[in-house]
C-alpha cells in the first residue's frame, strides 16, 4: 500500500503553483496551435483537427498531474527529509554471562579503596557524571527514585573529565560543585548515591570496571560524539558516549542493560527494568537468556 508524505505547507503551495503553471502553459500553447491550424486551413472549423488538438492538451495536463502525484505519492517507507528519533528507545539490553562486578575495588572521595562486592544482594545503577554538563539536572531525580525503592536499589556515580573537559574539578571539590553549581541549591545526594572518585570510561587508561561493563553490552547509538570534544584516545566503537550513561546491574552482581544518557525522561525510562531486577526470582543459574 502506498504512503502518503506530508509535505510542509510553503512546499505544497509551491507544488500547486507549479501546476497551475504547467496548466496554463499547456492550455495557451494548445490554443497556439489550434489558432495556426485555423489559419492554415483558411479559418475552417476542422472537427478532426480541434479533436487532435483536444486530446494533446489533455495528454500534456495529464502528465503534469502524474508527475506532481508521483512527487507526493510513495511507496518507500522512508521518507526524505530528517526523521525524528525517539531517545527514550536509546538502550539495549547486555549479553549474558556468569562474570560479575563484585570483583573490582575503586576509590573514593577521600583516595580510600572500597570493593564492589559490598554491594551484594542490591540492584545497582552505574553512571559516569560530570558536574558542568547540562544533564546534571538528572541528579535531582536520583534522589527520588531511591527513595521509591528504599534500600534495594543504589546509584554508583563515577565522575569524569573526558567529554568536553565537563568535571575539571578534583576529588575533594566535586561535591561542593555538586552542592552549589550543578545541580546547586545546596544539594544533598540521597544516602543511597554513592557518588566516587574520578576516572576514566574510555580510552587506554580506562578504569577496569567500565572495560567490564562496555565488554559485555551493545552500543547505545552508531555515533559517538565530535572528535573535538572527546578528551581521549584511542576511540571506540562500544565506548561511553557521554556524561550520564548509565549501566543496571542485577541483585548477583551481572550487568544486564544499558541506557544512553537521553534514554531518562525523569527516571522512567528505566523504572520498569529496575523492577524487573528487584522482582525477578533469585536464579539457579547465572546465565540470563
Amino acid at each position: 500500500m502506498s504512503r502518503t508524505t506530508v509535505w510542509p505547507l510553503g512546499l505544497f503551495l509551491e507544488l500547486k503553483n507549479l501546476l497551475v503553471e504547467s496548466f496554463h502553459k499547456a492550455v495557451f500553447k494548445s490554443s497556439k496551435e489550434i489558432s495556426k491550424l485555423n489559419f492554415i486551413f483558411n479559418r475552417s472549423r476542422s472537427s478532426k483537427v480541434n479533436i487532435l488538438i483536444e486530446r494533446n492538451m489533455q495528454l500534456r495536463i495529464l502528465s503534469s498531474l502524474l508527475f506532481f502525484a508521483s512527487l507526493v505519492y510513495s511507496d518507500d517507507p522512508v521518507q526524505p527529509g530528517p526523521q525524528l528519533i525517539d531517545e527514550t528507545t536509546r538502550w539495549t539490553k547486555c549479553w549474558p554471562t556468569n562474570m560479575t562486578i563484585y570483583d573490582f575495588s575503586v576509590q573514593k572521595l577521600d583516595g580510600d579503596y572500597i570493593d564492589l562486592n559490598q554491594y551484594r544482594g542490591k540492584v545497582l545503577l552505574i553512571v559516569n557524571v560530570a558536574t558542568f554538563c547540562a544533564y546534571t539536572q538528572q541528579y535531582m531525580d536520583f534522589n527520588p527514585l531511591l527513595e521509591s525503592n528504599g534500600d534495594n536499589l543504589t546509584i554508583l556515580a563515577f565522575p569524569c573529565n573526558q567529554f568536553a573537559l565537563q568535571e575539571p574539578a578534583e576529588n575533594h571539590e566535586i561535591m561542593n560543585g555538586i552542592t552549589h553549581v550543578r545541580p546547586g541549591n545546596r544539594f544533598k545526594p540521597h544516602r543511597n548515591l554513592q557518588i566516587y572518585g574520578k576516572l576514566e570510561v574510555n580510552g587506554k587508561d580506562e578504569h577496569p570496571l567500565y572495560e567490564f561493563l562496555k565488554s559485555h553490552c551493545p552500543p547505545t547509538v552508531n555515533q559517538i560524539g565530535k572528535r573535538e570534544e572527546l578528551m581521549y584516545n584511542p576511540i571506540k566503537a562500544n565506548d561511553i558516549t557521554w556524561n550520564f550513561e548509565k549501566f543496571l546491574v542485577d541483585k548477583e552482581g551481572r550487568v544486564r542493560f544499558r541506557f544512553h544518557p537521553t534514554a531518562w525522561v525523569h527516571g522512567d525510562v528505566l523504572k520498569p527494568y529496575i523492577q524487573q531486577l528487584l522482582t525477578e526470582p533469585r536464579p539457579e543459574n547465572y546465565i540470563v537468556n
